[in-house]
């Protein structure tokens, strides 16, 4: 992928909205919450060709840097999901 780190942060924070809109908050997500968000996201990694399985795989590298990012990202979920 050639995405600036910013672009790549916001694909990252797709599927993350995606869920806040599910799950109906958004961040402090519980924990049975993110062990099927993250297990469904390695689950479709592994049947996903290239580049998308980059991506996915992308979002696994560092959980914890990603949620807290996540958490700290004003966008509201329109906004975020619409850049």
């Amino acid at each position: 992928m050639n995405l600036k780190p910013a672009e790549l942060r916001t694909l990252q924070f797709g599927p993350l909205w995606v869920l806040s809109s599910v799950v109906g908050t958004y961040g402090r997500f519980k924990s049975y919450e993110l062990a099927a968000f993250w297990d469904t996201v390695v689950a479709v990694a592994l049947r996903t060709p290239l580049p998308a399985r980059d991506f996915l795989t992308s979002m696994t590298q560092d959980r914890t840097g990603l949620l807290l990012d996540f958490e700290l990202d004003d966008r509201p979920v329109v906004s975020g999901l619409r850049q």
